[in-house]
């Protein structure tokens, strides 16, 4: 569940979604490309890109994921 990360709030969410188009290619991004997204930083990426492993060690299929829309 995307909406779990705690470096993203329902904003910096959609300001993710929106900058890679979908959830399967800021899954693929690496850690610098999320760094390179407008708002985002070093360490807030780190934090992303790091619960985002997390997601892919623990089996999460990507189409499975809540991304909070509607809620």
């Amino acid at each position: 569940m995307l909406d779990a990360c705690p470096a993203l709030g329902p904003k910096r969410r959609a300001a993710l979604l929106s900058h890679f188009g979908n959830i399967q290619k800021l899954r693929a991004a690496s850690e610098q490309e999320i760094a390179a997204a407008p708002g985002f930083g070093k360490k807030r990426a780190a934090e992303i890109f790091a619960f985002l492993r997390t997601l892919g060690n623990a089996g999460v299929i990507p189409g499975e994921l809540n991304l909070g829309k509607g809620s």
